[in-house]
């Protein structure tokens, strides 16, 4: 049988399929294909992966790669594709007004991608000021011609709270929010950090799908009380919010992570909000930094590779074509070493923690493309 890549001797780490173990990968015409029973195998590309972890692509659901259209914005395959993420999220960094500037840029990337749009028709143009959150200000009728013209590409909107942005207005723009994404059928995104109010109220807006974001971070109203998780937070769970780490250089604290994941509340999504400030800078550096701190705070390996490739996927849309090693799924692959290395993590407060293990970079495939690889991975 011809193949176009074979990767062997990896340990394939997919939670998708429960897998754990040594074992080959073969990629023909871009997906992934089923090794044959006691057929010789021939392949275009071999690549020994001994010693190393053989993951799905990782997907990176909370960043802003609008390059060269925002000043907060990154380069979505100069940034991504070395740290072994083949798809990403961008989390409102255009709105109404440049969502097609965003879509025609990102569509010239390698890398596979989904958005959020911002409710201010700018989205995030600029760090010299906010974004405006005054509802009268949006163009509600644009929002929803764009989301039945793009439904490939768009997923959700986006909203921040932060009582430095929506001032007096408090929870009032999420609420009209809501009520667009009503219209629209989509899930809202909710940047948390400092919110105006109590998470309580802001939590019980919130619908089945909705995502509330940056869930660790320590400034302002948390998801804590008294060291404790809110029953607020448990309960909307149950009712299907979705939980977004969104670690970020502002929006994680290691006392709040530390005391919700000793209540056994992990965090549905694993992603880093990376930005021109944080992208290979503390306190973010890169996705598979921010799972080794996961690893750090006592996280099992499969959990956090997890929260990085399958159920991003499926709130993506795209579960069992991406996020996984299963046979018929595009063939998006990431190789690491998973080194023993110390290493110094640090959170929005200058609080450290101290770990033993990284998640080093070896190989990045794309589409059954080689897009990355470091120079000594032979």
């Amino acid at each position: 049988m011809k193949v176009d890549m074979l990767i062997k001797n990896g340990r394939v780490v997919d939670p998708y399929q429960n897998l754990d173990r040594i074992q080959d990968v073969l990629v023909l015409n871009g997906k992934i294909i089923p090794s044959p029973a006691g057929e010789v195998v021939e392949a275009a590309q071999e690549i020994d992966a001994a010693g190393c972890i053989v993951t799905p692509g990782l997907i990176d659901f909370h960043n802003h790669i609008f390059g060269g259209g925002s000043d907060l914005c990154i380069s979505a395959d100069a940034a991504l594709l070395p740290s072994g993420v083949t798809a990403g999220v961008d989390a409102g960094s255009a709105g109404s007004a440049n969502y097609e500037l965003f879509l025609a840029n990102m569509l010239m990337q390698k890398i596979r991608f989904k958005s959020f749009l911002h409710v201010c028709p700018t989205g995030l143009g600029t760090t010299q000021f906010h974004e405006v959150l005054k509802p009268e200000a949006w163009d509600k009728h644009k929002i929803i011609a764009l989301f039945e013209k793009y439904k490939d590409f768009l997923i959700g909107l986006k909203i921040r709270t932060s009582k430095s942005i929506v001032g007096s207005l408090g929870l009032g723009p999420v609420q009209k929010t809501i009520e667009i994404a009503n219209e629209i059928g989509c899930p809202v995104c909710v940047h948390t950090t400092e919110g105006p109010t109590p998470v309580e109220d802001l939590l019980a807006m919130l619908r089945p799908g909705d995502i509330f974001c940056h869930v660790f971070h320590g400034t302002g109203e948390t998801v804590l009380k008294d060291g404790k998780l809110k029953e607020a937070v448990k309960e909307a769970r149950e009712r299907g919010i979705i939980f977004d780490a969104a670690n970020g250089s502002n929006h994680f604290a290691f006392a709040t992570a530390e005391a919700a994941l000793a209540e056994g509340f992990f965090p549905d999504v694993i992603s880093t909000d990376l930005t021109v400030k944080t992208l290979f800078k503390p306190p973010v550096y890169s996705l598979p930094y921010t799972l080794a701190k996961y690893l750090a705070l006592g996280c099992s390996l499969s959990d956090v590779i997890s929260a990085a490739t399958h159920v991003p996927a499926r709130l993506m849309g795209m579960e069992g074509k991406i996020g996984t090693l299963a046979y018929g799924a595009y063939a998006d692959i990431a190789i690491f070493k998973l080194a023993e290395q110390k290493v110094t993590f640090i959170d929005t407060f200058k609080q450290t923690r101290q770990g033993d293990k990284m998640l080093l970079p070896q190989m990045t495939v794309v589409n059954g493309q080689i897009l990355f690889r470091q120079l000594d991975f032979l």
